[in-house]
């Protein structure tokens, strides 16, 4: 029986740092870092801007992509949702993060065109992609990795 759950993100926003890289005991790398998003409505004629901030782990490839990045770039990231449990040392409670894990990640460019086409402009555009994924974009650069399993 195929299972009818999914567990998929995709979110556009503006990193608040740097990501931070770390090497694994493997070899590998992992990357983390923290992206913002905003949704603004109006209630009345007063308007509310709501923010909301992501933490995002990215492995291998997506990692290696990622010590590119810069404080205040636009990106958007897909991938799942994955929380994590653990005790913390000093009080003893049980602790919960829930954090995106990339799989694919776009560095959109300052300069988007009127009807929605990315525009390379300044800087490259990057696009980290799954193996399986690389032939349907070729207009973009493409680094494909090992499977984001983890």
């Amino acid at each position: 029986m195929r299972n009818p759950t999914k567990n998929r993100v995709e979110i556009t926003g503006y990193l608040a740092a740097a990501p931070e890289i770390r090497a694994l005991p493997d070899g590998g790398q992992v990357a983390t870092f923290v992206a913002y998003t905003k949704r603004a409505y109006r209630r009345g004629n007063q308007l509310i801007i709501e923010r909301e901030r992501h933490q995002l782990v990215g492995y291998g490839e997506i990692a290696h992509a990622a010590s590119g990045l810069k404080t205040g770039m636009l990106v958007q990231c897909m991938g799942r949702l994955r929380t994590d449990s653990w005790k913390d040392r000093k009080s003893g409670e049980q602790r919960y993060a829930t954090r995106i894990v990339v799989t694919e990640l776009t560095v959109i460019p300052r300069s988007v065109g009127a009807i929605g086409v990315e525009q390379p402009v300044g800087r490259p555009f990057v696009r980290c992609l799954p193996r399986w994924e690389h032939h349907h974009h070729r207009k973009v650069a493409s680094v494909t990795g090992k499977n984001q399993s983890r």
